[in-house]
Order: C-alpha cells, then sequence, then structure tokens
C-alpha cells in the first residue's frame, strides 16, 4: 500500500502571475505615450486643415451673400425722385420714369391776389393731389407771369422814427439809405440779422470810440463789459469797432436769437474821443430790427465832454412782443 501512495507537490505561481499583470499594465502605459506621441505629430496639421475649412467656409458665404445682393439690384426697379421743398414741407414723389428737379423756386405765403392762390392750389390737387415735373412747371411759370403786386415780396413795414434834441427827422429815403448801410457793413463784418428775434444796431461815422448798452425786461444789460448773456433769451454784442483799429463807418450790434417780451432799454456811451474837439459831439443812429426787418429809427448826437465815467446816455425804450416777427428775404 505504501507503493501505491501519490505525492503531490504544491507550487506558488503568484509571482509569475503578478509579473505578467506589472507587463500588461506597462504595455498600455507606452501605448498610451505611443498615442499621445502620434497626436503631437499631427496636431499641427490638423489645425491648418481646420483653419483652412473655416476659411472656405466663410469664403462660400461671402460669395452667396454677393450673389444676393446682385439678384436684388436686378430685381429692384423702384424709382426714386429728388425732395423738393415747397412751403418747407419735404415730401418724395414717386413716377414712372426718373425726373431732375433743377432747382427750388419760392412760393409765397403772403399773397396778395386770392385767385393767384386759388390758381396754385388748383394745380397742386390736380389728379391724385402728387407734386409731379408738370406741375412745379406750371405753378413756377404762373408766378413768374404775375406782376410784382400779387406776390407782395417783403411786407411794407414803415418803422418808426425818433429823434433826439435838435435833431431832424430823417425821410424815408434817408432811413431806406440808413438801413442798405448799416446792412452792408454788417456784411462786412460777417454779421447776420436775418431770423433773429431781435436786434440793436448802432452806427456812427467817425472814429470816436462809442458804446451800445441794452437792458433786457429782466433788467440784465449786455455792453461791451457783458457782451454775452447765457440762456434762451440769451444776447450777445456781436461787433464792437473802434476799440482798435479805427474806422470811419463803425458800427456795434447786438442779436438776440429768441427775446422774451417787453420793454428794453437802449443807451449809448462815449468811451473815447478821437476827434481833439472837446466842445464838439458825434452823431449816430439806432436802428432797431425784429426778424430782421427794420421797426425803429432813433438819430441822436452825444456830447464829448462825457467820456469815461458817467457817460451813459439813456436814448429811448422799445417794447417786444414775442408774436411780432418777420423776415427779411432780401438780408
Amino acid at each position: 500500500m505504501e507503493k501505491d501512495k501519490a505525492e503531490y507537490v504544491t507550487r506558488d505561481f503568484s509571482a509569475v502571475d503578478q509579473h505578467v499583470v506589472e507587463l500588461a499594465k506597462r504595455e498600455r502605459i507606452l501605448t498610451w505615450r505611443l498615442f499621445i506621441d502620434n497626436l503631437k505629430r499631427l496636431g499641427l496639421p490638423l489645425i491648418l486643415i481646420a483653419c483652412a475649412l473655416a476659411i472656405l467656409l466663410i469664403a462660400l458665404g461671402v460669395f452667396i451673400w454677393i450673389i444676393k445682393q446682385e439678384k436684388i439690384k436686378e430685381v429692384d426697379k423702384i424709382v426714386r425722385v429728388p425732395k423738393v421743398e415747397i412751403e418747407r414741407v419735404i415730401e418724395q414723389v414717386k413716377v414712372d420714369k426718373v425726373i431732375e428737379v433743377p432747382k427750388y423756386f419760392p412760393l409765397y405765403l403772403n399773397i396778395a391776389d386770392p385767385a393767384l392762390y386759388e390758381k396754385i392750389k388748383n394745380i397742386l390737387l390736380q389728379g391724385d393731389g402728387k407734386i409731379t415735373e408738370k406741375k412745379l412747371r406750371e405753378i413756377q411759370q404762373l408766378i413768374q407771369s404775375q406782376p410784382s403786386q400779387s406776390l407782395n415780396r417783403q411786407p411794407s413795414v414803415q418803422p418808426s422814427v425818433t429823434t433826439g434834441e435838435n435833431m431832424s427827422e430823417p425821410n424815408q429815403n434817408e432811413i431806406k439809405n440808413t438801413n442798405r448801410i448799416a446792412k452792408e457793413r454788417l456784411r462786412s463784418n460777417n454779421v447776420s440779422i436775418k431770423g433773429k428775434a431781435l436786434s440793436f444796431l448802432l452806427k456812427w461815422e467817425n472814429t470816436n470810440d462809442l458804446d451800445l448798452h441794452v437792458q433786457r425786461p429782466d433788467r440784465k444789460i449786455i455792453n461791451y463789459s457783458i457782451p454775452y448773456l447765457p440762456g434762451k433769451f440769451g444776447g450777445r454784442l456781436d461787433v464792437d469797432k473802434n476799440v482798435s483799429n479805427y474806422t470811419r463807418q463803425p458800427i456795434e450790434n447786438i442779436n438776440f436769437v429768441e427775446a422774451m417780451a417787453g420793454e428794453y432799454g437802449v443807451g449809448v456811451s462815449i468811451h473815447n474821443d478821437r476827434t481833439s474837439n472837446r466842445n464838439g459831439h458825434t452823431n449816430f443812429e439806432i436802428l432797431v430790427y425784429e426778424g430782421g426787418i427794420l421797426r425803429r429809427v432813433h438819430s441822436d448826437k452825444i456830447s464829448h465832454r462825457i467820456t469815461q465815467k458817467n457817460s451813459l446816455k439813456k436814448i429811448l425804450t422799445y417794447t417786444h412782443n414775442t408774436s411780432s416777427s418777420g423776415m427779411d428775404i432780401q438780408n
């Protein structure tokens, strides 16, 4: 029986198994590193390919957009006519062909002849009521064929005339000449009173330095020392001549783009007498304009003995109504 006994020997292979596991791990690590190295080698080419595809897509989108725009231009047949201003109303009209209105023409609001006004109205309302080149030419010819009395291009306004002591009152021709000279001097000094609510102008004929003073209804004063008042009803001294660079054709002018209603006070002072005649005086005119239209003319004189301090001479008062305004279309 002892010869038949089998002998079993147990062997431990755990170390071999562990070695196999470590080899597998090492193989996976090597495989992953190899994959990463391959990605690094292919990364730059892939980026370049992606950029090229993006540029290609953008170019394709732009090309499609241009084609659509060209098609829109081919389909779009809308005709647009330049804007024409009639009675300050701008209207765009569409006609069956492109027309050009070569110039503007005035359509006067102050038409003395009611029949002429009705004729213009009927022309504008003809047909569908739209403004066309034919209607504009017809109105142009109608206005040009009328006598000047029917158009009343400028309101006939006779300014009030006042004078100082021992001053003769100017006639209408002298007033027109004074107004013309005043506007010429304004233009030569690059100053305009057109469209201004209220303007006070001082005019004289020697090299003395006269100063204009205007007091608003709220008692604030504009003169050479305060040449500007801010605010909606602020005023400005635009011209102050003969302070230096003396001239024998001087003016001073104070403009109000918008003016408060009420009574304005006007004064004149003499700062320097350059005539060497202490017993003499300087004649001057004050012109008051509303909306560029002459409303008041005052002729006066100031003595050379009251130069410098206490030389202010109160000349006149002028009441302004905000509803009274005009436009000097010949200015």
